[in-house]
């Protein structure tokens, strides 16, 4: 289903992303717009080339040949001497090599399409963590600007207070060097914001001014995962693309060591129909039937064939039987039957690696996101507490009980933990994907998001 998905998605015009881009249409132009799905693509239809190839092994061959000779003898006639020969050969047995090398073929394309579901998936992934950062980033603009404007707000408090003798200099200078950081802060965050909307443009390849539709906080909803540590492990053995791959890769393997380990004959028959003589009406027209047949065995071949044919208007039957043996006459045959021994166990212990690594990958990351999903609930109640904290201070403060400074102090330590707090979700996000898609997960499909239309 990958593969037809990926063409449809290269057939398709490309996007307008004239309005703003919100995260499913991101995903779709990305998909769109890649061209390294359509290179996977082709490399589909040249597998489907190699196929039909391969089927051309069983349909039988016609050839034709043509042959003369001159001999000049001093004081007699010129004699000319032709031939015309027409061969059809049918194979009848291949010995099973057809059928393994078709295996192989399959295999080959499982592969490939196993690559491009690993692609797509990683696609996905990666422009759904830009759009989460882009977010985010947009959140920690919004944030700044309320910290700069409520800083700025205690600075012009403060420069009443200096003048009126109630504030001492040095106060009023940390206060002054606080605002200058604020906003040398947005500052950064702006340039940020302007290499990652940069990147991401490339990476959905489009030059059109794009605008991310969401909020950080309103569009999506996080939960615990829906599903259990133990179900999404137990799910990698069958949905993982990267432990399917490898089983592959196995099965791969074992047809190759089949292929060369085959010891079964090759059988073919073959007629001829041939006219011999001179350019004249008393040619000679012969026929016959014959057939061959090809055993290599343990680094030794034998080859034998036998025909039968007869002249034309002629009662006569001639028979010709050739055999021959090499005994260890193809001694790469050892080699390469170490050599695909040696890659079967290869296989076998990448395929084990490759599904214990990825359940080990994925428990440790599930163990990772459920923290992260508590932090975030601890950070959002600091958060409320923080507030509580600055509305209590600026009381004490307009009654001479506490300094200014102090309150500054406070507003930085809320601004720092609001910014904390919006990476934490985008982190929360960013883990999520790179589960499902280490698993082979859909998106959303363990169940930590809930994506809300704001549009």
């Amino acid at each position: 289903m990958e593969k037809y998905l990926s063409f449809f998605c290269i057939l398709l015009p490309p996007l307008c992303c004239s309005s703003p881009l919100d995260i499913s249409r991101a995903v779709e132009t990305a998909l769109q717009n890649d061209r390294t799905l359509a290179l996977f693509n082709r490399k589909n239809r040249l597998n489907k080339l190699k196929s039909a190839e391969l089927a051309r092994s069983l349909l039988p061959v016609l050839s034709f040949s043509f042959s003369g000779n001159l001999s000049r003898i001093s004081f007699e006639n010129d004699y000319r001497q032709h031939t015309v020969e027409a061969v059809l050969k049918q194979p009848v047995w291949d010995g099973g090599r057809f059928r393994l090398q078709r295996k192989i073929l399959r295999l080959d394309m499982i592969l490939e399409n196993f690559n491009i579901i690993s692609y797509r998936a990683a696609l996905i992934r990666r422009t759904r963590e830009n759009f989460f950062n882009l977010l985010r980033i947009e959140e920690s603009i919004k944030i700044q600007k309320e910290y700069e404007a409520a800083a700025g707000q205690q600075l012009q408090i403060a420069e009443k207070e200096k003048s009126l003798g109630m504030l001492i200099e040095i106060d009023y200078l940390e206060i002054l060097q606080n605002v200058k950081q604020a906003g040398l802060e947005l500052y950064m965050l702006e340039n940020e914001y302007t290499s990652a909307l940069a990147d991401f443009k490339i990476l959905l390849d489009i030059d059109d001014e794009i605008s991310c539709d969401g909020n950080l906080h309103e569009s999506f909803i996080i939960f615990l995962p829906r599903l259990s540590s133990e179900e999404t492990a137990d799910m990698i053995p069958r949905r993982s693309s990267a432990v399917l791959k490898t089983r592959a890769a196995l099965s791969r393997a074992g047809a190759e060591l089949d292929s060369v380990k085959n010891f079964f004959p090759e059988i073919a028959l073959d007629s001829f129909y041939r006219l011999l003589g001179p350019f004249s009406p008393q040619k000679t027209r012969d026929y016959g039937l014959g057939i061959s047949l090809s055993w290599g065995l343990a680094g030794s071949s034998v080859n034998s064939s036998g025909n039968i044919s007869s002249e034309e208007n002629s009662s006569v039957l001639r028979s010709e039987v050739q055999s021959g043996a090499g005994i260890l006459d193809q001694p790469q045959y050892f080699r390469n039957l170490r050599e695909k021994q040696l890659a079967v166990l290869e296989a076998e212990n990448e395929a084990r690696a490759a599904e214990k690594q990825t359940v080990i990958m994925v428990k440790s990351m599930y163990k990772r996101c459920t923290a992260l999903y508590r932090q975030i609930k601890y950070e959002k109640e600091q958060l409320s507490v923080i507030a509580e904290k600055i509305r209590l201070r600026e009381l004490q403060v307009s009654l001479g009980e506490e300094k200014r400074l102090q309150l500054m102090d406070d507003l930085i330590e809320q601004n720092k933990k609001k910014l904390a707090h919006a990476l934490s979700v985008m982190s929360y996000l960013k883990l999520a994907g790179e589960i499902e898609e280490s698993a082979g997960l859909s998106p959303d499909e363990l169940g930590c998001v809930q994506i809300i239309k704001t549009r």
